[in-house]
């Protein structure tokens, strides 16, 4: 069950999420995927929702154009926190998303669109090893991540509520 509540977010990752692939195989092929590779598109599920990528802030362009093509319409993209690729492994990855979800919580992170308050955020990435990394990081904040296969069958009412 899809909860829809002015005080609920659901934050979808891009690559290997809604469009690509979540494995480097090098700039251009992965651009190629992107296009190509539509995996899920939000806006069918009549839900509000951000994009929240690691992509650096290089990409933002790419990203624009990806969600053009796509016809997704995100209602705030939030990138990664440099211009270039810095992540040395997932767990710093899973730690830089935690610590977004946190602030947008904690209202340090507004989002232009709602007067409002976020209460409760679903994430969703088909990355298990960033959603295992990031449930193991909430510290009692009311946020879940979770795969899409999970988001779309599990009950969220139960889990969030």
């Amino acid at each position: 069950m899809i909860l829809k509540s002015s005080n609920f977010l659901y934050v979808f990752d891009l690559d290997g999420t809604v469009a690509g692939s979540d494995h480097w195989q090098g700039f251009f092929k992965n651009c190629k995927l992107s296009f190509r590779q539509l995996h899920i598109n939000p806006n069918d599920l009549d839900i509000r929702w951000i994009l929240l990528t690691s992509r650096p802030k290089i990409d933002r362009l790419l990203v624009n154009l990806l969600c053009w093509y796509h016809k997704l319409n995100p209602k705030h993209i939030i990138m990664g926190p440099t211009y270039r690729y810095e992540f040395q492994n997932k767990e710093q990855e899973a730690e830089y998303k935690s610590k977004i979800l946190k602030d947008i919580l904690d209202e340090k992170i507004k989002l232009s669109y709602t007067d409002s308050k976020i209460e409760k955020i679903c994430y969703i990435d088909n990355n298990t090893e960033i959603t295992k990394k990031m449930n193991d990081l909430k510290n009692n904040y009311p946020y879940l991540a979770m795969s899409v296969p999970d988001f779309l069958t599990r009950n969220l009412e139960v889990v969030l509520l």
